[in-house]
């Protein structure tokens, strides 16, 4: 059996986050943040130590 190639409904997104969220014990930094990536940019999380 040969699995047909992954198509991407959106072709020029690289990735897409939705609804995630960070928490340090009961501590909410970040909720609900949703973002897109698209082929060629550059994107970059910097944390608390950069």
């Amino acid at each position: 059996m040969v699995n047909a190639p992954y198509t991407s409904p959106t072709p020029d997104l690289a990735a897409e986050v939705r609804r995630v969220a960070m928490r340090f014990g009961t501590n909410t930094v970040f909720e609900n943040v949703s973002f897109n990536v698209r082929r060629g940019e550059v994107f970059v999380i910097l944390g608390g130590s950069g």
